[in-house]
């Protein structure tokens, strides 16, 4: 009897079809539970900083704070691309990081490169740097009312409690910013010593911009980090051997060993040049003449006359044009010489 999946639905043709409702009912019931979005939830990884410096020109804004931001920002780990752009007056940097790189640490590098600028421009504002979010828009809500100070406190208590519920960022429109007023009669100005300028002064020192929670708890997690890593690398260091209590100095320095390897480098025509010259070296030479007599001219006319059977008188009248014209003369009276030994 055969076994399998298709046997087994041969044989119970119902358990197919339960099997197949089975799947169209989980299908449904995931379909129903599943995440839709219009657009899918991703993280931008780019910090800015922008110097406001007003009345200054854009050739100016650049060679006095771009360049100088530029060079201490390049470094910053994970920096992928840095786009600067210089305006009338404004001067704005865009940092974006690799994917998988940390943003607050990378938001705090920023910081600390950025304040330990101090040649800033005498003008200039003070450099603002902020982390690029996206926010996904849940619900817009419209109040509306008699006066804008009586909305006002609804607006501020609706905001704080969306904060505190898990909203991330609520933006408010349409409502007018606050501001304080102080107003200083000229009577109690005498009394207080100052003038109207040392009250501004005053009140600057007193308004500070303080960080929001959750970049102070960024600030302290990276403070955490570079403690626990400075931890580690002094634990590393300590745990390795000590000179005097793991390993101890040789009173003898060993030697130092010098080799010397010679190496040879030649091309395809030095190789073929080389041979040619090894295999010639045996086969062409000059031939020298190898004279140990030398005779004077009275005795090489007598050996002559000896040779060739002449006398005297006739080997005087010899004409020594004609002899060399003379093939078959001139052949037996070299053989001659060469057997008598008349070459030396």
């Amino acid at each position: 009897m055969r076994r399998g999946l298709i046997a087994l639905f041969a044989r119970h043709r119902l358990l197919a079809n339960l099997l197949m409702g089975l799947m169209f009912l989980l299908g449904g019931v995931a379909l129903t539970r599943m995440n839709v979005q219009f657009f899918p939830t991703f993280a931008l990884d780019v910090i800015t900083v922008r110097v406001v410096w007003s009345g200054a020109a854009a050739e100016d804004v650049e060679l006095g704070i771009l360049v100088p931001l530029e060079e201490r920002l390049k470094t910053v780990d994970g920096l992928k691309k840095l786009t600067a752009t210089a305006s009338q007056g404004i001067a704005a940097l865009s940092l974006e990081l690799w994917s998988g790189t940390d943003p607050l640490r990378a938001l705090d590098q920023v910081r600390q490169r950025v304040d330990e600028f101090r040649n800033l421009p005498q003008d200039a504002e003070t450099p603002q740097i902020s982390r690029v979010s996206r926010y996904e828009p849940v619900a817009r809500l419209l109040v509306t009312g008699p006066s804008l100070a009586e909305l006002r406190p609804w607006v501020r208590q609706f905001e704080r409690e969306l904060l505190a519920r898990g909203i991330d960022r609520v933006e408010i429109g349409g409502l007018p910013e606050e501001r304080i007023a102080i107003e200083v009669s000229a009577a109690v100005l005498p009394t207080l010593g100052l003038a109207l300028d040392g009250i501004g002064e005053r009140v600057g020192k007193l308004a500070r911009d303080l960080p929001t929670g959750e970049e102070l708890a960024a600030h302290l997690a990276f403070q955490l980090e570079r403690l626990a890593a400075m931890r580690q690398a002094a634990a590393q260091l300590m745990g390795r051997d000590r000179l005097g209590q793991s390993r101890f100095a040789r009173g003898a320095p060993e030697a130092v060993a010098r080799s010397r390897r010679t190496e040879w480098q030649a091309g395809l025509i030095d190789l073929m040049r080389a041979y040619a010259r090894l295999k010639t070296r045996d086969e062409f030479r000059p031939y020298a003449f190898d004279r140990t007599d030398i005779y004077p001219l009275e005795t090489a006319l007598e050996r002559l006359r000896e040779m060739l059977g002449y006398r005297s008188d006739e080997l005087a009248l010899f004409d020594t044009r004609k002899f060399w014209q003379d093939l078959d003369q001139r052949a037996r009276i070299i053989e001659a010489l060469r057997q008598t030994g008349g070459f030396g």
